[in-house]
């Protein structure tokens, strides 16, 4: 069973990634019933999905879409 949750923070921001920059993105703040001690600020590029997280409680980490490559 998913304990996930999610709180969208802002509809029309941007962020930068290595790979580019996205505007607009969606911002999320997400955490999970599991770990409560863990929340991420998560970023949603348009046509891109999952571009960006930031841990901003628990072990401090931060993922970052680096290149985006095409299997066909």
């Amino acid at each position: 069973m998913a304990e996930d949750l999610a709180k969208v923070l802002d509809l029309h921001g941007s962020v930068k990634t290595l790979h580019g920059s996205f505007d607009p993105a969606v911002m999320t703040r997400e955490w999970s019933l599991l770990e409560p001690g863990v929340v991420a600020h998560k970023y949603y590029g348009a046509g891109a999905s999952d571009v960006k997280e930031v841990a901003v409680k628990g072990s401090l980490e931060t993922l970052e879409l680096v290149d985006v490559s095409s299997n066909g």
